[in-house]
């Protein structure tokens, strides 16, 4: 069933969906929101499965519609980073950037044996930053798909990566071909995450692991912002996982989860500075974050807490390490 979506000028189409998970059409309504990244037409409504427990966007805008709400502007659109004229801003903006790339490292190498001749794909590899240092430091063949041209281009021009245009379905990969696959942020825009899981557990070679980080809607401050929480990024963000609800979708995909903590490569006050910027953005109609010096005070005034809150709650993300069913 496809109906306009709310309030969007271009009347994009939207389409109901069943549970991700459980297939149930017994859904609570949690909240309706906007999009905060962007400030694009439409309002839109989160449920949540009464079965299940899993929370997802229903309805949805439909795969042809969806390509408005990553326009332009979106991050992995640009052909490089954003390099704002503010000298600090662009050295925050470097920083940061490098600094996840390292965590992801990190915990990709302390799941999975890593060497010359090994294979790893990274699905929404984006501007390919992260796949190329890891090639770099282990010798590994690094392997992306990214959707958008202009990152792919940038990815295989400044890092010569193998990086594949579209999405993981268009392209037939060898089974059993990749010893560790990792999505950063890639999970919950699927439409299908099922069929995503199941094509991934066909590509890991025996051992092999898959690393996922996704936002985590038990975030405390996913309730203290409500509709604010910048980790929804409706509409964009088809599905809202905390850990007990991706560790069954996973485990019902054909995978047995390793290690799941909550945590991952953002910083520890990014989700709580995030989102209070949408607060005020949408008050006040001005965009703080683009005020370098104030979103640097601002950093440097909460950092002690927020660290203390990532440690104790997640910082709003979480990183789940899986592999494929005991049959391989």
């Amino acid at each position: 069933m496809t109906t306009p979506a709310p309030e969007c000028a271009a009347e994009p189409t939207v389409e109901w969906v069943d549970c991700y998970a459980c297939g149930s059409k017994d859904h609570e309504e949690l909240l309706w929101s906007r999009d905060r990244l962007h400030r694009l037409p439409g309002r839109f409504r989160v449920v949540r499965c009464r079965d299940c427990d899993l929370v997802f966007l229903n309805p949805r805008l439909t795969r042809e519609a969806i390509l408005a709400y990553y326009p332009p502007s979106y991050p992995m659109n640009q052909f490089r980073p954003a390099e704002p004229a503010d000298p600090l801003r662009r050295r925050l903006v470097a920083r940061h950037l490098a600094r996840m790339d390292r965590i992801k490292i990190r915990t990709v190498r302390r799941h999975a044996k890593l060497g010359p001749g090994s294979r790893v794909l990274d699905v929404g590899c984006g501007l390919g930053s992260f796949l190329a240092e890891l090639s770099r430091r282990t010798g590994c063949r690094a392997v992306g798909v990214e959707p958008a041209p202009v990152p792919c281009r940038f990815a295989r021009e400044k890092y010569g990566l193998e990086v594949h245009e579209g999405l993981l379905e268009d392209f037939e990969f060898e089974a059993g071909s990749f010893d560790a696959i990792t999505l950063w942020h890639v999970l919950e825009h699927q439409f299908d995450v099922k069929k995503t899981l199941g094509t991934l557990a066909g590509l890991l070679a025996l051992g092999g692991k898959l690393v996922v980080e996704s936002p985590d809607f038990s975030d405390p401050l996913a309730r203290v912002f409500g509709g604010f929480w910048c980790n929804l990024e409706l509409p964009r963000h088809l599905i809202h996982f905390t850990p007990r609800t991706i560790s069954r979708v996973l485990e019902d995909s054909g995978f047995a989860v390793e290690s799941l903590r909550r945590g991952g490569a953002m910083p520890p006050c990014s989700v709580f500075l995030a989102s209070l910027f949408a607060v005020f953005r949408a008050t006040y109609d001005r965009d703080l974050v683009k005020t370098a010096y104030l979103t640097q005070a601002v950093w440097a005034l909460t950092w002690p807490l927020f660290a203390l809150e990532g440690v104790l709650t997640g910082r709003g993300v979480m990183t789940c390490v899986a592999r494929a069913g005991s049959s391989r």
